[in-house]
């Protein structure tokens, strides 16, 4: 791993460690809270960065006091004026009411808890596919054929992005028929840099299936063993 998968995986730590804290603090929140039946008396609407409504809501605690919050801000607007709703509230701190729904009481958590999972997602499916590669260079190993092509290029392939970097591409020509019908193969996409020494040796062995040559391996230094 680069130092931005590194950044990504503390990233997504943080990430996650803050969605566990606000995870916490509305589960302690809906143990503590008492229940009240209140109603939508107004939808707010906020467009400071983009649109969104959040109702605002009002209702009564059990020793008679009128108390008015407003709500989460959702796209399109997720209550109507006039609308009952169940709310929460801490009989200490009524002020700090919530409307008893998903989004308002753990929509946070999950949205950051999401965000932070992402880098180790995005990790484990590195890891799948890399194991997927040796399995499949294994198996070229001792089914294929080694067909010594000669290099065309080496360059990036800017029709892909990630984390704001390219990955390399290996193209080369080998003739799988002996016959010298000359065939294109090119590498896997290489995210760990510039393949070293390729294009000075100026040939790559490729893996080949015998009876489709377009079911290939190519065998990139530094990538894979065999």
């Amino acid at each position: 791993m680069d130092a931005r998968h590194y950044l990504g995986m503390i990233a997504g730590l943080v990430f996650m460690g803050v969605a566990g804290w606000m995870g916490w603090q509305s589960f302690e929140f809906v143990a503590s809270s008492t229940s009240a039946e209140g109603e939508v008396v107004k939808i707010q609407e906020s467009v400071s960065s983009r649109r969104r409504y959040r109702p605002v809501v009002e209702f009564t605690t059990e020793d008679g006091r009128t108390i008015r919050f407003v709500g989460s801000g959702s796209v399109p607007a997720m209550y109507e004026k006039g609308e009952t709703v169940s709310v929460l509230y801490n009989p200490d701190h009524p002020e700090g009411a919530k409307i008893d729904s998903l989004l308002d009481l753990w929509g946070g958590p999950l949205v950051l808890g999401f965000f932070g999972s992402i880098p180790f997602l995005a990790l484990l499916n590195t890891r799948a596919a890399d194991n997927r590669r040796r399995q499949l260079v294994n198996d070229m190993g001792h089914t294929g054929t080694r067909l010594r092509c000669k290099v065309i290029s080496v360059k990036q392939d800017r029709s892909i992005k990630e984390d704001g970097s390219y990955p390399w591409r290996v193209i080369a020509q080998g003739d799988p028929t002996g016959h010298g019908a000359l065939m294109e193969f090119r590498s896997q996409d290489l995210w760990n840099g510039r393949p070293i020494g390729v294009e000075s040796v100026g040939y790559i062995d490729v893996l080949i299936n015998p009876t489709n040559p377009q079911d290939y391996v190519m065998l990139v230094p530094g990538y894979d063993k065999t």
